[in-house]
């Protein structure tokens, strides 16, 4: 006689009647289906693609502006797919549009430095060579 077994809601993975998770991806196991997390799919999720899209206007265009927001949106669709909550397929992207976001954070962040240092020193150069005559 076979076992029973319950499939993952969330990666498909076949667990046996008596896990309370999955011994896969870590993903509560229901008994009943009609309690079921996010079935798998092949689609990212939209905050993943969001995140994504700005992480690359991060580094090309809008700096900070838009880092930051890619950073949050992806931690958030992060803890949403450890939770089950969002799509696997997702994972890849929002960890792009974090690390994508964090480039262009920092970038423009040396930036904005290297434009006020060259603004001071600017400045100050006049008075120097004027002072040295």
């Amino acid at each position: 006689m076979t076992e029973q077994s319950i499939s993952c809601p969330r990666c498909g993975h076949t667990n046996t009647s008596d896990s309370r998770f999955c011994n896969k991806c870590g993903n509560p196991l229901v008994a009943d289906a009609a309690v079921a997390a996010v079935p798998p799919s092949q689609s990212a999720g939209a905050k993943a693609i969001i995140s994504l899209i700005l992480g690359i206007l991060s580094i090309f265009m809008l700096g900070f502006l838009a880092g930051i927001p890619a950073m949050i949106l992806a931690k958030h669709e992060e803890d949403e797919i450890r939770r089950g909550r969002s799509p696997v397929a997702g994972e890849m992207l929002a960890k792009l549009g974090f690390w994508l976001g964090l480039i262009g954070t920092v970038l423009s962040g040396l930036t904005i430095l290297l434009i006020v240092f060259f603004i001071f020193f600017g400045l100050s150069f006049p008075f120097i060579f004027s002072c040295a005559l």
